[in-house]
């Protein structure tokens, strides 16, 4: 265990010595503070919430899959308020020795998958504070991950809280329409904004449903402040017409249907696991729970009509994307639109949600939240 490197370093070339040999002293020096590039690519969401019990018990950033506990600076002060974290999150108790035998967060997960018990809790808070809080919603099937860079570039007082919906959980069935997944948002809000305005995002499908939820929110009198929409397709008939362009070939026609087939198929059996694995009480393979949940929630993109609205919004434009034309039709349906490009693309290694590009949004997202406090609405 003691040969696996915990940091990997890249350098255009390995400093030498007059003799020829590699000098160990010029070798750059890991800095703890700075993320491995593994943080964001935990596979399950129990690793994730294991992930921030850590580091908010800790007050510690980018704890890894490997981190021990006490290593970290952990004592028995700490060890009874982790205790506590996981159960509140969990609904499990687990004993303090099961800890200090697991004291990794790649060690305690396969305690916690063994069986589940009670509600989970799909609120996920990145980061805490008194400002009113930025409530984030995922693109399809995801559990908020993609917004863990933007958290730790905020302001240190900014609450950062991502909405996850039911299904991704893997304790009950998703919801089955866009309806029903956008009440289980709205009624997630109310429960954790207090007295503070809304601020929303969304990234790719949670764009719209983070349009889509302050449409609701203001139906029903709530204050929505500022809403940020970053690279999502514009849910409308204009929208969806570029994405479901005619294909001009029979054998684009034959992969379009063989994949309509297969997506179908693959739907069927998925929750049929999904439902085997509630039924049992076990949770569900990561790998197939996301992909159930992205199927479930992509289909629901037809469903949305997104209709013209009076937000304060921004949109974050991947430069290197496609999705130029869906940014014009976003301004046709909020007058007060900010379009902020940014040279980067919807997904994969440069994708805006990432670093660097994270960097580049908090600085945005953070002037906005400000300005709206300046003016006087908490």
């Amino acid at each position: 265990e003691y040969k696996v490197p915990k940091w990997l370093i890249a350098v255009a070339a390995f400093p030498q010595n007059a003799n020829g040999k590699i000098d160990v002293s010029r070798l750059p020096t890991p800095d703890p503070n700075v993320d491995s590039g593994y943080t964001d690519r935990l596979p399950s969401l129990t690793l994730w919430d294991l992930k921030l019990a850590f580091e908010s018990v800790l007050s510690v950033e980018n704890v890894g899959i490997d981190d021990d506990f006490f290593a970290l600076g952990g004592d028995s002060l700490h060890l009874v308020q982790l205790l506590a974290t996981i159960e509140q999150r969990f609904r499990q108790r687990i004993e303090a020795t099961q800890v200090i035998l697991h004291p990794t967060i790649g060690g305690l997960a396969p305690l916690l998958d063994t069986h589940v018990t009670g509600e989970s809790n799909l609120v996920a808070m990145l980061r805490a504070g008194t400002q009113a809080p930025l409530f984030c919603i995922p693109g399809a099937g995801g559990i908020g991950v993609e917004f863990y860079p933007l958290s730790r570039r905020l302001p240190p007082d900014q609450p950062v809280l991502v909405l996850r919906s039911s299904g991704t959980d893997g304790q009950k069935l998703p919801p089955r329409t866009l309806s029903e997944l956008l009440e289980e948002h709205v009624q997630q809000i109310i429960t954790h904004r207090g007295e503070h305005v809304v601020h929303l995002a969304g990234y790719s499908l949670g764009g719209n449903l983070a349009y889509e939820t302050a449409q609701r929110l203001k139906a029903l009198g709530i204050p929505v402040g500022e809403l940020f929409i970053v690279d999502s397709l514009a849910a409308t008939s204009a929208g969806r017409a570029l994405l479901w362009q005619p294909v001009r070939t029979w054998r684009q026609r034959i992969k379009r249907w063989i994949r309509r087939d297969s997506g179908s198929l693959e739907k069927t059996a998925l929750a049929k696991k999904f439902k085997q694995a509630i039924t049992t009480r076990k949770r569900m393979d990561p790998t197939d729970l996301g992909r159930y949940n992205f199927i479930v929630q992509a289909s629901m993109f037809k469903e949305i009509n997104a209709r013209p609205g009076q937000f304060s919004a921004t949109y974050f434009l991947a430069s290197e994307g496609e999705h130029q034309p869906h940014a014009r039709i976003w301004a046709s349906l909020v007058p007060d639109l900010d379009v902020v490009e940014i040279s980067g693309e919807h997904q994969g290694a440069n994708a805006l949600v990432r670093d660097p590009h994270a960097e580049k949004i908090a600085v945005v997202v953070a002037e906005k939240l400000q300005k709206h406090q300046n003016n006087g609405v908490s």
